[in-house]
């Protein structure tokens, strides 16, 4: 045992000195200087903000108030930006709470109780600095300055004893890349200012500084790796040099030439330098899949993440009997009503009503169908994220008196009358012994199913991957109208498009966007719908109120009609309800809007344009075949006529 114990330990030396013999020499000092130069941009950033505490203490009024106080503010955000790859990538949930969060209250984490955290930090200085009243409302910035100052001094002092290592370093260049593109150049981070395209390239700059810490090391490793990086970090930052008109700059060229290159480029050095990635440190399950050298390829997003699904679990059997399950009125009440009868694939999973049929034909049920494709991709469900697993969400339709109007033992008493179910749930469970048919069996396979419903394939898709050649132009301004002027791609993320929030990509968000209960513009009416705030108890806060999942607008050409009550029967008429500023640009009074009320001023050409993007956005590529066939029932043959997909 001893010489065992002996041959483990030398094999175990020998490996490790084989990865440090890999390592490239310098590497240690790379990661000096990055952690050096954080430290003191760090400290140049709570000098920003006391330079603008300053700016509003000064007697000054009017104009040369308002001029040194933009300035000033305009030089902390850039200061910010210096630090913003780390200090986001060490403690994001800190930076989004008090330093650079959306301008909106928000519900504090971990806790049993609802508690509400009023916005503050620079996005909501930013609304102030910018919003033309800066003068009436010192003593507020004022007060939002100096608890920045507070947050940002504990912040650095917490961070001062914080030891970077290589692969921190090469995940936050990577999500700042994708954080840059998302909520950068989109005009997210900068409500008011619209100072975006400069803090672009600030962040940009930052990213060229850390990666140039490391150029000798990877010129040694791979010199054509090394030259290709070094040429493409300085070509991005020469494109965003040249190209600061917000409305003017070309998203997609800037995704296709700079920010997927990047993308893949970084992953390549930190492969190259044998620097450990996410996989070697944790065995925890990520939403990104870190080795995807494309923000738009079908595996950037980690399906089973979302899905609650070990990888490792999943079998072509469970994903049979899912596909099965969903096209199976088995599973409701009547008999006549499958999943598939409200998501019907040829209709990329919705069933083309305002509202779908109710249960037994009685009435409707209370929001319109949405899509299934790429649905995967939350971490909630339902419009008024009212469940985090799709456990819950499928005990929502199966009791609902509306939908299914059954219950679990109902259901499972049917299956086990079927000899094909039965041992399709054996194969697909081994685990479960003789018992196979459960309502964790039951989800997981329905959720094996709707992991496969992924669509990363459509015409703008490939464009962006360089795997077709051409794009309508019409696509090409609507999709940099959607990511800039038009802020469609503020609350629609890329690459869902959906409300899942970038870099993490772990957190749904909601918006209130007074959404009328008629089309008349003259006369509009608010919808009845309160939305997110019956949705749980802990999170019943007012400013959720007709607050609703914010959707994906991948598939739009074949889903309509549109909106959680199925209100607008065109893209037209969506497009024209954001363009005049939601709700509150109709004239309706609607409390906690999150949408600007502020008419977008898009002529006719811009509107159409934004409607060929998301036309372009149509992928259903292999997931539109229902099963040929049923399992009998030999135990009841009364199920022996169910139809395929429901009778309704």
């Amino acid at each position: 045992m001893k010489t065992l114990k002996l041959s483990l330990a030398l094999l175990a030396a020998a490996v490790l000195s084989a990865f440090l013999l890999k390592k490239s020499p310098g590497q240690d000092e790379a990661r000096a200087l990055i952690q050096a130069r954080y430290q003191d941009q760090l400290a140049e950033f709570t000098a920003g903000i006391d330079q603008l505490e300053q700016a509003v203490l000064s007697a000054d009024t009017g104009r040369q108030f308002q001029q040194a106080l933009e300035q000033a503010f305009r030089e902390c955000r850039r200061r910010y930006k210096q630090v913003e790859y780390l200090a986001a990538y060490l403690d994001a949930e800190f930076i989004r709470d008090f330093v650079n969060g959306p301008p909106l209250p928000a519900l504090e984490r971990n806790t049993g109780q609802l508690s509400v955290l009023e916005p503050e930090g620079l996005q909501v200085i930013d609304e102030i600095v910018f919003g033309g009243e800066a003068v009436s409302q010192r003593d507020e910035l004022l007060l939002l300055i100096r608890s920045l100052q507070s947050h940002v001094r504990r912040f650095a002092r917490f961070q001062a004893s914080a030891v970077l290592n290589d692969r921190q370093i090469f995940e936050a260049i990577r999500q700042q890349v994708i954080r840059v593109f998302t909520l950068g150049v989109t005009g997210f981070d900068t409500p008011a200012s619209g100072n975006a395209m400069p803090e672009a390239f600030t962040a940009m700059t930052a990213l060229d500084e850390a990666l140039r810490c490391y150029d000798s090391q990877l010129q040694a490793a791979d010199a054509k790796l090394a030259a290709e990086l070094r040429g493409l970090s300085a070509s991005c930052l020469s494109y965003l040099r040249k190209n600061q008109d917000f409305d003017r700059f070309d998203r997609l060229e800037f995704l296709r030439q700079f920010i997927n290159p990047l993308y893949k480029l970084t992953l390549d050095a930190q492969l190259a330098l044998n620097i450990e990635t996410i996989y070697d440190a944790t065995v925890i399950p990520q939403a990104v899949n870190y080795f995807s050298d494309n923000v738009f390829k079908p595996d950037f997003l980690n399906a089973h993440y979302y899905a609650k699904l070990e990888q490792a679990e999943y079998n072509d059997t469970m994903l049979k009997l899912g596909r099965l399950l969903f096209f199976d009125p088995v599973l409701s009440g009547s008999n006549d009503r499958a999943c598939a009868s409200c998501h019907k694939p040829e209709l990329a999973f919705t069933d083309g009503r305002a509202k779908s049929t109710a249960f037994n034909f009685q009435g409707s049920v209370k929001r319109n169908s949405p899509t299934l494709i790429n649905a995967i991709f939350a971490d909630r469900f339902f419009y008024d994220l009212r469940v985090k697993v799709l456990e819950d969400q499928i005990e929502h339709v199966i009791t609902s008196e509306e939908e299914f109007h059954t219950s679990f033992k109902e259901v499972f008493r049917k299956l086990n009358s079927s000899g094909e179910y039965r041992r399709l749930f054996t194969e697909a469970f081994p685990g479960f012994g003789g018992k196979p048919i459960n309502r964790h069996t039951l989800s997981t396979a329905l959720a094996a199913y709707l992991r496969s419903l992924v669509g990363f394939n459509s015409a703008f898709d490939r464009y962006v991957r360089g795997e077709s050649a051409s794009l309508p132009p019409a696509a090409h301004r609507g999709f940099n109208l959607f990511m800039g002027k038009a802020v469609c791609g503020t609350c629609h993320f890329a690459p869902t498009f959906s409300g899942l929030v970038p870099p993490l990509y772990s957190e749904n968000e909601s918006e209130v966007l007074g959404v009328p209960a008629n089309t008349d513009t003259l006369q509009p009416l608010l919808d009845s719908d309160m939305g997110r705030i019956h949705g749980i108890i802990r999170e019943s806060a007012e400013f959720y109120r007709r607050s609703f999942k914010t959707t994906t607008v991948r598939n739009v050409a074949l889903t309509a009609p549109y909106m959680h009550n199925g209100v607008y029967n065109t893209l037209e008429e969506v497009v024209e309800f954001y363009n005049r500023g939601g709700g509150g640009g109709l004239g309706l009074e609607v409390p906690n809007q999150t949408l600007p009320f502020d008419a977008l001023h898009l002529n006719r050409q811009e509107q159409e344009d934004i409607i060929a993007f998301m036309r372009a956005l149509t992928d259903t590529s292999g997931m539109t075949g229902a099963p040929r066939y049923l399992p009998l029932f030999e135990d009841d043959p009364s199920l022996g006529n169910r139809k395929i997909g429901g009778e309704y």
